[in-house]
């Protein structure tokens, strides 16, 4: 493995369980145990520290009937678009995380204070690598529920309305904007052009003084375009003012520059394991407000995201 300065933004989760190196793999002769560390050990040892309390029982069969199987020999894993391979760094932070910070960061007691640490450090350095203020950074468990969130969150408090989705979108957001669509709210789907591309000026004439949210991604996950983001949502924002925004950064985080800001994203959707990172965690940035909760619990992500 060969270390590479990650691009802007990539820097942000090291803290708390995502890798911060952008990662380059040469393999030279066959696999071995050193070249690929992860790909023989059982999922639980590689996700999980080793935990011994006493007075707590051993794990159950399900747990053990789970391990990974061994990697075919002399295989070479090259779909990271779909899913990267946890690098060591992102292992390591993990393990450090479990044994260093094991407490609920919700609690007041000393170790959940280090706890709650060790998750706004990991917040803020996401957020300073994307230039968006902390508070704006909502964890989630990835990039669907992230689109999830992001998409009907912003609905929550509206009985109809109108929004605008391009057809060549991740499922998570199709599928949430057919939620909509069954709850009373108006979608129009606008179609890519013959090479896979969003015309921008055609996405932002599909929205009206009605529009409550356009969505539109960053990189597409299955044919790779890069859709014009900011030249499109500056169009809606040019039409209909009050109308959010949501883009879908899953992809392209980590490769590309990705600024909210700039591009006038009212919410932008990440997830880890697409960068070296493990799966399971993601994050919802939320820069012009919040998005309502879509299920009750905690005050956990500013209640709009509950769970420890």
């Amino acid at each position: 493995m060969k270390r590479h300065d990650p691009p802007v933004g990539i820097r942000a989760t090291a803290r708390l369980i995502l890798p911060s190196p952008f990662l380059e793999m040469k393999w030279h002769g066959p696999p071995s145990r050193d070249r690929l560390p992860f790909a023989r050990l059982p999922f639980a040892q590689l996700v999980q520290p080793p935990i011994r309390c006493a007075g707590l029982p051993r794990p159950g069969p399900f747990a053990r009937a789970l391990p990974m199987s061994p990697a075919p020999a002399k295989t070479l894993y090259l779909d990271h678009a779909a899913a990267t391979p946890l690098c060591k760094e992102a292992a390591l932070a993990v393990e450090a995380a479990y044994a260093e910070a094991p407490a609920n960061p919700s609690s007041i007691s000393g170790a959940g204070r280090a706890a709650a640490e060790r998750l706004e450090a990991a917040r803020g350095e996401i957020a300073s690598g994307l230039g968006v203020k902390p508070h704006s950074v909502i964890f989630t468990s990835g990039g669907t529920e992230s689109n999830g969130l992001g998409l009907l969150g912003a609905l929550a408090d509206r009985d109809g309305g109108h929004l605008v989705v391009s057809a060549i979108e991740h499922p998570s957001v199709l599928g949430s904007a057919a939620i909509a669509r069954r709850r009373g709210f108006e979608v129009t789907t606008v179609p890519p052009e013959p090479d896979g591309r969003v015309d921008p000026e055609r996405f932002a004439s599909a929205v009206t003084p009605k529009t409550l949210l356009a969505c539109l991604m960053h990189v597409n996950n299955e044919i790779g375009t890069i859709q014009p983001v900011a030249e499109a949502f500056l169009g809606v924002k040019r039409r209909a003012p009050r109308c959010l925004t949501l883009s879908d950064a899953v992809q392209s985080f980590g490769r590309l520059q990705v600024e909210p800001e700039a591009w006038q994203a009212d919410f932008l959707s990440l997830s880890g394991h697409k960068l070296a990172g493990p799966r399971g965690i993601g994050a919802l940035v939320a820069r012009s407000r919040r998005p309502g909760a879509l299920f009750g619990g905690g005050e956990q992500e500013w209640g709009a995201r509950p769970g420890t």
